[in-house]
């Protein structure tokens, strides 16, 4: 897909999601009725999740497990509006030959985004913990040649570590911690999954060029502290960017904070993605989110002259 197709169909998945249920109906009559009486229907019963495949807006095909990935078999990508304002900052400033780290990639929607953006040139590492969501991401990445991916929990320590894994309908959940979750009140009814898995520094996974931009986004639902511990030559490179969801205080964001204070006392400043994927300084975080009437959001953190400040880059 040429440039100009991937904003046009990325303009077009915007409209989707924020259209009626009628909308959706009749973009796709059949997926949409089909995973609707999934979701309220079998999936009540038996909870086991549906495998099936979408097509996505940057025009791939991509595997799911349904219900956790309604949005994506419906409309083709992630409707949130912080996913879509990640996918148009992907849009506007990865190039050709750079490097682009998922950690926490579930099933590798912004995994293979990044892959087609980075092109054959370019380098695309990503980090799934999840045993299930991993054979799903494997499989959806065997097709790009300058992709890899390893079942890895990335954190501050080699060794192993405890994964808690949740029914499919709250997957997007999983982590090594489950304190950010555990008020909410799906959270008894819906108990998690204990798993040993590898865990590793970003630092011992990664092996990068020094002339090639990195872009890290981090998804980790509270293991965002240990990533960044983790990550200390990453933090160092002249050429990276991070993003990383950030919640707020009400959710639980001890670690999101750590993270945080982290990366700016390595000279790092947080900065909000508009609807075009530009950046713009952010003071105070948290009071951002109050602002915007939201409880997360992607924030990226960038040095002075990195890559993806002020503008389209592309």
């Amino acid at each position: 897909m040429q440039e100009e197709q991937l904003w046009e169909s990325l303009d077009a998945l915007r409209r989707r999601a924020g259209g009626s249920r009628t909308d959706r109906l009749r973009f796709r009559p059949l997926p949409y009725v089909g995973s609707q009486a999934y979701l309220r229907l079998v999936y009540p019963l038996f909870r086991r999740a549906l495998r099936c495949r979408a097509r996505t807006f940057f025009g791939t095909r991509l595997e799911l497990l349904l219900p956790s990935g309604t949005d994506i078999y419906i409309t083709g990508g992630k409707t949130h509006d912080s996913e879509i304002r990640l996918a148009a900052f992907l849009l506007r400033h990865l190039r050709t030959g750079d490097c682009f780290v998922d950690v926490g990639a579930h099933y590798g929607y912004f995994t293979q985004l990044a892959s087609v953006l980075v092109g054959s040139r370019g380098r695309v590492a990503a980090f799934e913990a999840s045993p299930e969501t991993f054979g799903v991401l494997q499989r959806n990445v065997a097709t790009f040649d300058q992709t890899c991916c390893q079942h890895a929990a990335v954190s501050d320590r080699q060794g192993t570590i405890t994964f808690y894994t949740f029914p499919n309908l709250f997957a997007e959940y999983n982590s090594t911690t489950v304190a950010e979750h555990a008020g909410a009140s799906w959270f008894s009814r819906n108990p998690p999954t204990e798993t040993e898995v590898p865990c590793h520094p970003l630092d011992d996974l990664l092996e990068l060029d020094g002339e090639k931009r990195v872009l890290v986004k981090i998804d980790v639902e509270g293991g965002e502290a240990a990533v960044i511990r983790g990550s200390s030559r990453i933090l160092a490179h002249p050429q990276a960017v991070f993003v990383m969801e950030y919640v707020n205080r009400q959710r639980g964001n001890t670690a999101h904070r750590q993270a945080e204070a982290m990366f700016r006392q390595e000279g790092y400043t947080p900065f909000s993605i508009d609807g075009q994927g530009n950046l713009t300084p952010v003071t105070d975080i948290e009071d951002a989110l109050r602002e915007q009437g939201i409880d997360s959001d992607n924030i990226a953190f960038a040095r002075a002259g990195n890559f993806g400040q002020g503008g389209g880059t592309r």
